[in-house]
C-alpha cells in the first residue's frame, strides 16, 4: 500500500489531544506508505436546510443564497487536517470547503444540487461533483512531487 486516505468527524470527542493522537497514528504508518492524504472535514449544517429548501422550491422561488448559514458556524477547526502540521511531506490536506461555501456563507444548493443531506453527510449527487476537484488535487501534488 502507497497511498492512504483518511478522513474523520471534527466534532468527535477523545480522551486525549486529538492532534497528538493523529500524529501518532500518522508515524505509525509503515515506511511503503508514501503519501497520506487527509480529506478535511467538510462544512456542517448548524440548522437544518432541507425546510428551507422545500418550501423555495414548493413556491417555485429560486434558492440562490436563502438557505445559505454563515461559514463561521460552519466550518469547525479540524484536528485531523492540523496534525498534519509537523506530519512531513507525505501528508497533503485535501480541503474541499472552498467548494461548499463562499468566504462568508455556505449555501444548501450549488449548481442545482442539494449540498447535504443532513447536518453533517454530502448528497450522493453533491459528492459526485467533488470528484473531479480530489483527482485535480492528486495530480498537481503528484507533480509537484516529481
Amino acid at each position: 500500500m502507497r497511498t492512504v486516505f483518511v478522513s474523520a468527524n471534527s466534532a468527535s470527542v477523545f480522551d486525549g489531544d486529538a492532534v497528538s493522537g493523529y500524529r501518532d497514528v500518522g508515524r505509525g504508518l509503515p515506511a511503503s506508505v508514501r503519501r497520506v492524504y487527509v480529506l478535511r472535514d467538510t462544512p456542517r449544517i448548524v440548522r437544518p436546510r432541507a425546510g428551507c429548501v422545500s418550501r423555495l422550491l414548493r413556491r417555485k422561488r429560486p434558492i440562490g443564497w436563502r438557505c445559505a448559514q454563515p461559514r463561521g458556524l460552519n466550518l469547525p477547526p479540524d484536528p485531523h487536517a492540523e496534525a498534519k502540521r509537523g506530519a512531513g511531506s507525505r501528508v497533503r490536506i485535501l480541503d474541499l470547503s472552498a467548494l461548499m461555501c463562499s468566504a462568508r456563507l455556505c449555501p444548501a444548493v450549488i449548481g442545482g444540487v442539494l449540498v447535504r443531506k443532513d447536518g453533517t453527510h454530502l448528497t450522493r449527487a453533491f459528492s459526485a461533483t467533488l470528484g473531479p476537484f480530489v483527482l485535480l488535487s492528486l495530480t498537481t501534488s503528484s507533480r509537484r512531487d516529481a
